[in-house]
């Protein structure tokens, strides 16, 4: 099933904590999955690396997919998902090109950098033990 499809079928949001943001991939085996701006971005990155942790990893770090801070039209901090030109975010759920994203009122600020995003994922793990 197309990568989008598949998460946008099984997707709701779902605000993280204001202590403690998760960064993860969502497991999608399950009937319905529930997270934030980021974790809807990097499953889709997930699932369009074939569900393999190696892809995963080599597309950040190629930049094929890549992660941007963005701020929204209600001025609230946001991931989007940028692949081949193209954006993608839990709002739109289908990519358009900066300029849409920019004329519905979102201000781009900067690319995350995968080392943040490797250490905010490791973060998640280590959540996961305090809860």
């Amino acid at each position: 099933m197309d990568p989008i499809k598949l998460l946008n079928s099984k997707f709701k949001y779902k605000y993280d904590s204001r202590w403690f943001d998760r960064w993860r991939i969502l497991d999608t085996s399950q009937e319905k999955v529930e997270g934030d701006c980021e974790d809807y971005s990097l499953t889709f990155v997930y699932l369009a690396s074939d569900q393999s942790l190696r892809k995963f990893w080599k597309n950040l770090l190629l930049r094929k997919f890549s992660l941007h801070y963005v701020k929204t039209p209600r001025g609230e901090g946001h991931i989007v998902c940028k692949h081949n030109g193209l954006y993608i975010d839990n709002i739109q759920k289908t990519f358009r090109t900066k300029e849409e994203y920019i004329e519905k009122g979102y201000k781009f600020l900067f690319p995350v950098p995968v080392v943040f995003v490797a250490t905010k994922m490791l973060f998640a793990q280590v959540g996961k033990l305090f809860p």
